[in-house]
């Protein structure tokens, strides 16, 4: 589904994923939506997707987590943080951890989080894009990014 560059308003219905499950693909860059990002669990085939440069609020939610077969995730541009009352770092490094996620684009967001114990479990993960720069991110840069071979690009610049 490609919604992307348009000029729309509002927010996405809360049950899109639900009534969804077959999507491989949604790009809604730049399309002028503003709320949560809704739960998408139940997509469970989507491969790609790019929520980039909306007005997008809220935490990233852990559910995106279940998406095993997630190759591109971008949420850049938006208002999103990771949620602290939990291991701050939780939702990023169960991301990290998707095996067939190649592209991970959080950049320009308040994440607030420490990076420290991210990416501990990537050793057989795809990632070959990890951009996070300008996202609010703090501590070290974990050790274990060096266990991720396929890694291209890591941008942490502006934190």
């Amino acid at each position: 589904m490609q919604l992307s560059f348009n000029q729309l308003s509002g927010s996405l219905p809360a049950n899109i994923g639900f009534g969804l499950p077959n999507l491989q693909v949604l790009y809604i860059a730049e399309a002028g939506l503003n709320g949560v990002i809704p739960y998408l669990s139940n997509a469970s085939m989507l491969t790609k997707t790019d929520f980039g440069k909306n007005s997008f609020t809220g935490f990233i939610s852990s559910t995106l987590c279940a998406l095993t077969n997630l190759q591109e995730l971008s949420l850049a541009m938006n208002n999103l943080t990771l949620d602290t009352s939990t291991t701050e770092a939780s939702t990023l490094s169960c991301l990290a951890d998707l095996t067939n996620l190649k592209f991970l684009q959080l950049a320009y967001n308040p994440l607030n989080a420490r990076l420290d114990d991210s990416f501990r479990n990537c050793s057989t993960s795809s990632l070959q894009y990890i951009y996070l720069h300008n996202s609010s991110t703090r501590g070290n840069i974990p050790i274990y990014i060096g266990n991720i071979s396929s890694l291209v690009i890591l941008a942490l610049g502006g934190n």
